[in-house]
């Protein structure tokens, strides 16, 4: 069964709906699913196999997100880091640790907005899997493997600054730039009488 990207989001939002969720919280599902299947991942199936497992939203203390007693919800928690992305609890401050959590791949949309918001990298790490979310390019993964994994019992979480982007410049040596103008003359037509001839335009734009 081949879905369309809309499709993909509709029957996200809907299962979401199916298992619980809230209508904000499903929505955040849907758009989860969605932005996975645009990197050429499969967010539907891993989305489905996270729905079937009781999970709870995280509460933080001292540098991590957990749930005192169950298994950590993407979703709930890719929010969360959304809405605290710039607080002290936020992995901008410093690096988080998300605890026992399902499906972590579902977290990478919301991290990956909050790199495109900020103007940051983000990097995600677990099972030996490192995902790279930096604004306006693509996801960088070292362990496709791994990253679809169904459940993580910690990912790191770290912001990093981007490296600021300054104009390409290359300074020649006056050695070097005499061989390439001298390369570059032998491209020149001699002048003759038949060029002189045919310099300029044949006629007019008067008509």
């Amino acid at each position: 069964m081949t879905l369309t990207l809309s499709e993909v989001e509709s029957t996200a939002l809907k299962a979401a709906r199916g298992a619980g969720m809230a209508w904000g919280m499903a929505e955040e599902a849907a758009f989860a699913a969605r932005w996975l299947a645009e990197q050429g991942l499969d967010g539907l199936t891993l989305l489905a196999h996270h729905l079937t497992r009781p999970t709870a939203p995280p509460t933080y203390h001292n540098h991590r997100w957990q749930a005192a007693g169950a298994t950590l919800c993407p979703i709930a928690t890719g929010a969360a880091l959304s809405d605290h992305f710039h607080l002290p609890e936020g992995p901008l401050s410093h690096p988080v640790d998300l605890i026992d959590l399902s499906a972590p791949a579902l977290i990478l949309p919301f991290l990956a907005t909050s790199a495109a918001r900020s103007g940051v990298i983000i990097i995600a790490q677990w099972h030996g899997c490192t995902a790279i979310l930096a604004p306006d390019t693509p996801l960088a993964v070292t362990d496709l493997d791994h990253l679809l994994t169904d459940h993580a019992p910690v990912v790191t979480i770290t912001a990093a600054a981007l490296l600021p982007k300054s104009p390409y410049k290359t300074t020649l040596t006056s050695t070097t730039e005499h061989i390439l103008q001298t390369l570059v003359q032998r491209t020149y037509v001699p002048a003759s009488d038949q060029s002189r001839r045919g310099a300029g335009a044949s006629g007019t734009d008067d008509n």
